[in-house]
């Protein structure tokens, strides 16, 4: 089963250089890695140039000629994977050793399920955790869980999105459904609204990312909800 990742970065020099230390950590390494650059100008570039020298497995790397937002910009990296399960990464976060491993055994160990996707350890810009993760700030609870696991997770995505592009893995497979990505929809909510109405989610209840969250960040949870 071939692993690839999907990373995209935007003026990212500030945190950028753990993100990519932690997939270099990985106790299974991917066997790609794209990352499309959304015309930054601070040193992103260089920062990813030497993560392609450092790197034991190939790197990818794309540079837009003009900003093209994350969901368009995403949906290039995708668009790229040659592997069967692909991984979406931002580039603040931090993964944890065992993440690419214990997300692909999920797939190695049912065939039929389509995405899959992680709890995850909120912190602050300085990777101090908060005291309640992901899933128990927006509300996942074993009522939404079990819809998921039912295969209905779709019908209550209108109301709220509960599935962060960074904690994501899906089949490949399932990317002819994808295009176009609609511009007004974020693009991890788009893939799991997709996937879920034509094959079945899975979760993994640990927390497999630090999930940072900053000033500078598209899309995070509301601090206040956090304390």
């Amino acid at each position: 089963m071939r692993l690839s990742i999907a990373l995209c970065t935007y003026n990212g020099e500030r945190y950028l250089q753990e993100q990519l230390d932690s997939i270099l950590n990985q106790t299974i390494l991917p066997d790609e890695v794209i990352i499309c650059d959304d015309h930054s100008s601070d040193c992103t570039w260089s920062i990813l140039e030497k993560f392609k020298l450092q790197a034991q497995f190939e790197v990818c790397l794309i540079q837009n000629v003009e900003n093209v937002g994350s969901t368009a910009n995403f949906a290039k990296a995708i668009s790229l994977c040659s592997g069967d399960i692909i991984f979406l990464s931002d580039q603040d976060d931090v993964w944890l050793p065992q993440k690419i491993e214990k997300m692909a055994n999920v797939f190695k160990t049912d065939q039929e399920v389509g995405m899959v996707f992680s709890d995850a350890c909120l912190t602050d810009e300085f990777l101090q955790p908060y005291s309640k993760s992901l899933w128990e700030c927006i509300g996942f609870d074993s009522n939404i869980q079990n819809l998921c696991l039912s295969g209905k997770l779709w019908t209550v995505l209108a109301q709220e999105s509960y599935v962060t592009g960074a904690t994501m893995v899906f089949r490949s497979k399932w990317k002819f459904l994808m295009y176009p990505f609609p511009s007004d929809w974020i693009h991890d909510e788009w893939i799991t609204f997709l996937i879920g109405l034509f094959s079945s989610i899975k979760t993994v209840p640990e927390q497999l990312i630090l999930y940072r969250q900053h000033s500078k960040q598209q899309i995070g949870i509301k601090i206040k909800s956090i304390l």
